[in-house]
């Protein structure tokens, strides 16, 4: 299959390359190389030196590079249809990891990042296939009304956003005067019924798959949207199964160099286990930033809230998380950088299964971010973060306060196609950390993270 996906490309290519001019301009070619180093002390690996000692095998600094191919590929058939392809190799696969030739499944090959059709007629555009990061299927709200904060190749944040490329379809529609819809059904999960009954049900269904329907109102200076999601979650059958609905409203509102931006989700829906028992499920989350432009830069004040799960309710707050949320370095890159205090679950130490709460729940911050460009060709950003858990989940913290983190970054264009970035962040662990009866809490926690890109 990867060769056959090589050749096609490399096919593709050759087409592109010896049509004729007309032909040649229906096929765009787009992307970049890059190329990643980071250094990093992670909480988990340092709780292995509290239980172990000080041994030289439970090293809690990791350094690694690593390196991803991403290629667009843009088929314009006629002027109404076109086809969308992204292709990744090498997907964040670190340096000596892989040999040469390993198979699929290794991040080393090639694959379809996103493939979608795209028919555009005067009632509508209809979108169909394995859909792009910011389309509705995957990106509401805030990210609908146009608004995306990306600092660089670390931080950057699009609230409740799902990470991912979902398969699916979507309706899109302006109907002039500010008025639009979006409508989409996106399948995240598939997987054959089971044969045999689990427990005393028969499985009949193990899909994971949202329905959305979006309007939309935007004028000069800002908009509103207020999107409806139903999310049902079958893939676990012989344990839970999750469905309920979510409500996404947003708004952006700007005054010449000042402007807000606001979104907030609401979840509430029921959890079904195995034994017949169900239990209510229900979420929480809202964001809010502040952006002054300065024209050399920007100054943003943001505020989060993702609500959690405590042991003394008998209801389960984990609908709603933060989704592709990444507004500092150390906190939430875990995908990356193996660092991340909320990307996939609170690391604490001495507590394997961490608690009931995960994926960017149970959480609240403030923060600062800055972006200041010398000239055309360098620019500094900065950040401070303050991290809080909304709920001591697990029973036993010594408290809730997480910590706070300091950013630091630089951003080079060093020739057209040529850039380069590093940033360098501290987080300063607090006492959620720290469960009670162990007096221990692992350091505090750093990263050191640089990017090279090719574009082309």
């Amino acid at each position: 299959m990867r060769k056959l996906l090589l050749l096609f490309c490399l096919g593709i290519l050759t087409l592109a390359l010896t049509a004729p001019a007309m032909a040649a301009s229906a096929i765009d070619f787009s992307g970049y190389v890059s190329f990643f180093h980071s250094t990093n002390r992670n909480f988990t690996r340092d709780s292995y030196r509290y239980l172990y000692g000080n041994l030289d095998r439970f090293r809690d600094v990791d350094s690694f590079f690593d390196h991803r191919l991403h290629l667009n590929v843009l088929i314009k058939p006629t002027e109404d249809i076109t086809v969308n392809w992204a292709i990744r190799s090498l997907n964040h696969t670190r340096w000596g990891t892989v040999p040469v030739g390993a198979g699929s499944g290794t991040g080393s090959e090639l694959f379809t990042y996103w493939l979608y059709a795209e028919i555009r007629q005067p009632w509508g555009t209809i979108s169909v296939g394995r859909t792009a990061e910011l389309m509705p299927t995957n990106a509401l709200g805030l990210t609908t009304l146009g608004y995306t904060k990306v600092i660089g190749d670390f931080q950057y944040y699009y609230p409740f956003d799902p990470v991912g490329t979902p398969d699916g379809i979507v309706y899109n529609h302006d109907f002039g005067n500010g008025w639009g819809l979006a409508a989409f059904y996106a399948k995240d999960e598939h997987h054959q019924p089971l044969s045999a009954a689990i427990g005393n049900r028969a499985v009949k269904d193990e899909d994971s798959e949202r329905f959305g329907i979006e309007p939309r109102y935007t004028w000069d200076t800002g908009g509103v949207t207020f999107a409806v999601q139903y999310q049902r979650d079958m893939t676990n059958p012989d344990a839970t199964s999750n469905y309920g609905i979510v409500i996404n409203p947003a708004f952006v509102q700007a005054w010449g160099p000042f402007s807000i931006h606001f979104e907030t989700a609401v979840g509430f829906g029921k959890t079904r286990y195995l034994n017949q028992y169900t239990e209510k499920a229900a979420g929480l989350g809202f964001f809010l930033d502040a952006v002054y432009n300065y024209g050399a830069g920007e100054v943003t004040l943001l505020s989060w809230f993702a609500d959690g799960t405590s042991t003394k309710d008998n209801k389960s707050h984990n609908m709603i998380n933060m989704g592709d949320f990444a507004p500092f370095l150390v906190a939430f890159n875990a995908q990356t950088l193996g660092t991340g205090a909320f990307a996939n679950s609170l690391p604490y130490p001495l507590v394997p299964n961490n608690g009931p709460n995960n994926a960017r729940y149970n959480n609240w911050g403030i923060g600062l971010l800055g972006v200041h460009s010398i000239n055309d060709d360098i620019k500094f950003n900065y950040g401070l973060g303050y991290f809080r858990l909304v709920n001591d989940d697990l029973g036993n913290r010594v408290g809730k306060d997480l910590g706070f983190e300091i950013d630091l970054g630089i951003q080079l264009q060093l020739l057209d196609n040529l850039s380069f970035e590093t940033q360098f962040g501290y987080m300063f662990n607090g006492n959620a950390y720290k469960i009670i009866g162990f007096d221990m809490r692992p350091s505090d926690t750093f990263a050191w993270a640089s990017v090279l890109t090719v574009a082309f």
